[in-house]
């Protein structure tokens, strides 16, 4: 689902950028995309303790080590928001703005891992609550050529192109 999460982003960045963004302000949608990624970083975990299960041993660490939806959470996406602000800030973009964009990004990849049918679903309601949710609308396979699920990819596109539509008819066309 990584194609559909970019383009999902990239629709959601395009809306976010047009509200929040004034005449003559530095475009930073980017960290929207790059927000709506971040809930997948506990993939490369989880290939990492498949791929090497000698070198985490149990009882080296406090916690749980993460796995595939381990990141899927309101927990890690109040965490990523803050970790986003503290670090953007430190390069120029204000705290509030990049969090809220951080935010937003790890919000719309929760928003559609939860439409997609994962079996048995994520904990998107941790650390208030451990139970898993999941309102399949769409369901989980890779029909599009075993990269991309055709139904999430499809509405992700509309998503964009609307947003642009949107954005041009709200903002006037961008390279004006």
């Amino acid at each position: 689902m990584f194609i559909e999460h970019i383009i999902f982003g990239i629709g959601i960045a395009i809306l976010a950028g047009m509200m929040t963004r004034g005449p003559g302000e530095r475009d930073h949608s980017w960290i929207v995309v790059a927000g709506a990624m971040a809930p997948d970083i506990d993939i490369t975990v989880d290939l990492l303790h498949r791929a090497m299960p000698g070198v985490f041993v149990p009882g080296l660490v406090a916690l749980p080590l993460p796995f595939h939806g381990s990141f899927h959470t309101i927990g890690f996406l109040v965490l990523f928001a803050a970790g986003a602000g503290l670090i953007l800030s430190r390069a120029g973009i204000g705290f509030a703005t990049a969090a809220l964009y951080a935010g937003i990004g790890s919000g719309s990849h929760l928003l559609e891992d939860a439409l997609v049918g994962t079996f048995p679903g994520y904990p998107y309601l941790w650390p208030l609550s451990h139970e898993r949710f999941m309102v399949p609308v769409f369901s989980g396979d890779w029909s599009w050529f075993g990269v991309a699920n055709t139904e999430t990819l499809t509405v992700a596109l509309s998503l964009a192109a609307a947003a642009v539509l949107v954005r041009t008819a709200v903002r006037g066309p961008p390279w004006a």
